[in-house]
């Protein structure tokens, strides 16, 4: 009998961050939020990248701000950047045998979901720049010895 404890799951294997869009409905699954808690508050969407949630937050009546170093780049290159990531995830996800399809279904609709995302932040981000703020947040480690 084999020991299936000393067995890893192995998932998409990726050498860098990917830019790929994620709808509002996704952050608010993910985040278990409650749309009707936060109308009328002020949201930071940090590493927001090419997500939609901005844009639909705010036709939602929340206030949200993106923040991203990608924000930094012409909207072009955003475009050409995530479009490529897009597809080079989208080719390889279909072969992980550890992803649970779920609220995706299946590599297509995960697609299309992407899509719909990307292209409503591509229309909000030229519509409303100053909801997209450029920056980077740095790590600073604390050791617990005494200095």
């Amino acid at each position: 009998m084999r020991d299936r404890s000393q067995e890893t799951k192995h998932g998409l294997q990726l050498d860098r961050v990917v830019l790929l869009g994620r709808t509002f409905e996704e952050y608010r699954r993910y985040f278990l939020l409650e749309p009707d808690d936060l109308t009328g508050k002020k949201v930071l969407d940090v590493a927001g990248g090419v997500s939609s949630f901005c844009a639909e937050a705010h036709n939602r009546g929340i206030k949200v701000t993106a923040f991203d170093p990608i924000y930094s780049l012409a909207a072009e290159k955003i475009r050409e950047r995530s479009e490529s990531d897009l597809e080079s995830v989208y080719r390889s996800i279909g072969r992980v045998p550890t992803y649970r399809w779920g609220f995706y279904k299946n590599p297509d609709y995960m697609r299309k979901l992407r899509e719909r995302a990307s292209a409503i932040f591509f229309a909000d981000y030229s519509a409303h720049p100053q909801r997209y703020a450029k920056g980077e947040f740095a790590a600073i480690a604390f050791s617990r010895q005494r200095i």
